[in-house]
């Protein structure tokens, strides 16, 4: 699998949800929901990408908070 079907993997994960990318940062609030989300992401995309996303969202959010 490459990048772009993982990220595609990722984006379809999240529509089936109902969700958005900006959703992933508004669940900020809720750590536990943002890492099982993050976790189930986990298992449909290349690790290098879960991870990247993972430091992104986080950043996002650490930079939000400050």
């Amino acid at each position: 699998m490459d990048i772009l079907t993982a990220l595609c993997n990722l984006d379809g994960i999240l529509r089936e949800r109902g969700l958005k990318y900006d959703d992933l940062i508004a669940m900020g609030l809720d750590e536990s929901k943002l890492d099982k989300l993050i976790n189930a992401n986990k298992m449909a995309v290349l690790p290098e990408v879960a991870d990247i996303l993972e430091c992104n969202i986080y950043s996002l959010l650490n930079h939000r908070a400050s």
